[in-house]
């Protein structure tokens, strides 16, 4: 069978390892279902501004598959750092020994280097859309570091993990969306952002059930670890 996600072999890969490494350290699933956001937006900015849905997208249709790339680069590249500075715990996690360190295909210097590339790329290609994009771009970034890395490390500290995530993935998703026409402050920006803030602050605790113990062993407070799983 071939390998189609995270948790296949890569003996099963048809392309080279190192390189399915690298797109299996962007969680594509979750990075894509982030790009989605843009031509989406893209659909409700040109209604709310009364134009032709269909013209507007065909008239920017580059813009979106670049301002996509370019989310896709920054969350892609949080993921990357995610899977390096996770390295140990993955390692002793049963249903994540097929993520590219634990399987041994990449290493964390690896994905570091990748993940700041990524990250990089996709801070600089936003600043070539608009400011505003350039701003956004730079604030979900920070959010995608620092939920990883000291002195915040916001992924191990109760609420504050599942909150920051859901701002990053959500609150702010559409605002960062509409900046690409300069419209961030857009009120129903906000709105649907909101929306999506509740929708992934209730989701992601579910995705913490299954790290529950490996979470508490490694000092990750999730809500689920301090509050406990009941059968």
């Amino acid at each position: 069978m071939v390998k189609k996600g995270l948790g296949d072999s890569y003996e099963n890969t048809v392309i080279m390892e190192q390189l399915r490494g690298i797109v299996d350290l962007t969680k594509p699933a979750s990075s894509l279902g982030i790009t989605l956001a843009v031509p989406f937006a893209a659909v409700i900015y040109a209604s709310l501004s009364g134009l032709d849905q269909l013209a507007f997208l065909r008239q920017n249709f580059l813009d979106i598959v670049y301002a996509s790339v370019t989310l896709f680069l920054i969350h892609g590249g949080s993921q990357a750092l995610n899977h390096a500075e996770d390295a140990e715990m993955d390692k002793q996690t049963d249903h994540k020994d097929t993520r590219p360190i634990p399987a041994g295909v990449l290493t964390e210097e690896d994905s570091r280097a990748i993940a700041w590339m990524f990250i990089m790329a996709g801070v600089a290609r936003a600043f070539t859309t608009t400011l505003q994009f350039g701003v956004f771009a730079s604030v979900l970034a920070l959010f995608g570091v620092f939920y990883n890395l000291e002195p915040i490390r916001a992924k191990k500290i109760l609420w504050v993990n599942i909150i920051w995530q859901a701002t990053s993935r959500g609150l702010l998703l559409y605002p960062a969306a509409f900046s690409i026409w300069d419209a961030g402050l857009n009120p129903f920006a906000w709105a649907m952002g909101s929306v999506s803030f509740l929708l992934v602050l209730s989701m992601q605790q579910t995705a913490d059930f299954s790290d529950v113990e490996i979470d508490e062993r490694f000092g990750i407070i999730t809500p689920a670890v301090h509050y406990g799983l009941r059968d």
